[in-house]
């Protein structure tokens, strides 16, 4: 009821969409405590996924020219560095070309952040 609280560990990202404030912490240290939406917020539009039956060699191609790649199931998250300064249009091309030019085939769409597209964001400063 009113005035409650219920506080829950988990290391589930999918559960702690579900909670009113998510705080998110590492080695023992809080890093931010925010409702999920206000977490997400800072990396709306920089987050891309780029689909292929390649995925690991994707990846490996990916890994020395972005900020981040992290495997996610069937698909990989891909976020750019900051200096590419390129609008959510210009970076999905840019994935794409990347990928043509190197003999995959595949998708790349943006996508709404995860969190933990916001973790690994938290954790890599």
């Amino acid at each position: 009821g009113p005035g409650t609280t219920v506080v829950v560990s988990t290391d589930y990202m999918d559960e702690a969409e579900k909670c009113g404030r998510v705080a998110m912490m590492s080695s023992g240290k809080i890093l931010q405590v925010r409702t999920p939406l206000e977490l997400r917020q800072p990396l709306a539009g920089k987050i891309y996924e780029v689909r292929s039956d390649r995925l690991l060699e994707v990846m490996d191609l990916l890994r020395g020219s972005v900020k981040d790649v992290q495997p996610f199931g069937d698909r990989l998250h891909v976020q750019l560095k900051k200096v590419l300064a390129l609008n959510p249009a210009e970076g999905q091309n840019w994935l794409a070309t990347i990928l043509q030019e190197n003999g995959f085939s595949g998708t790349v769409t943006m996508v709404e952040p995860s969190l933990e597209d916001v973790f690994v964001d938290l954790l890599a400063g």
